[in-house]
């Protein structure tokens, strides 16, 4: 690297820092996100269906599938915990919104995070959906 003579101490420092910085952010970039789970916790009358990771295009027939087995198997109350999810797109909304409509089981919802919450206060989807408050719902673990 060619620095030039009139580089003090500050400049040089400064230069070090954007590269740290530079590296820093293209690590981030090509890091892949949580694997996509579902966790699901049996409580007493009714079940709970906890994603983690993001719920979006490539992970709502998995998310679809275990409420549809869970119903099949004879559960009517099922609770959407979206605590750990980390996204939500437009068809993860889709997917809650159908579920939530459900003629055969009643589904309820407990907010996620931030940028899962937002989607639902940005598409105004929040008024119309059932949601529960966290200590409502048995914790994982």
């Amino acid at each position: 690297m060619f620095i030039h003579e009139s580089a003090g101490p500050k400049r040089l420092a400064s230069r070090r820092h954007i590269s740290e910085v530079h590296r820093a952010a293209q690590r981030a970039r090509f890091e892949r996100p949580e694997p996509f789970e579902i966790e699901i916790r049996p409580a007493r009358q009714q079940v709970v269906v906890a994603p983690l990771g993001e719920l979006d295009m490539a992970t709502t027939d998995r998310l679809a599938d275990a409420v549809d087995d869970l119903v099949d198997a004879g559960f009517d109350d099922i609770v959407l915990d979206f605590r750990g999810l980390s996204f939500m797109d437009s068809t993860g909304l889709q997917l809650v919104i159908e579920q939530a409509r459900r003629p055969d089981a009643t589904v309820r919802i407990v907010d996620g995070a931030d940028p899962v919450a937002r989607l639902f206060d940005l598409t105004g989807t929040r008024a119309e959906l059932p949601f529960l408050a966290p200590h409502e719902v048995p914790s994982a673990r």
